[in-house]
């Protein structure tokens, strides 16, 4: 197998994957089978900075120093 059919397979399993990702991502998967209940739940959230360049503080109010 050459270099081009691997790298072909790998782009092709990371394109399902992303698409898989992105149908159940935000989503809760539940199951009640035979008395037992399982839930699980997948949530991932974007990570990167803002853009547009808006930098956000958080300001604590109060004086919590003695």
């Amino acid at each position: 197998m050459d270099t081009n059919a691997i790298m072909g397979y790998i782009s092709l399993g990371l394109s399902v994957a992303g698409i898989v990702l992105g149908v159940i991502n935000h989503r809760r998967i539940r199951s009640n089978c035979c008395g037992r209940i399982g839930e699980v739940a997948l949530d991932i959230d974007k990570s990167s900075p803002l853009l547009n360049g808006t930098i956000t503080k958080r300001v604590e109010t109060g004086s919590d120093k003695s």
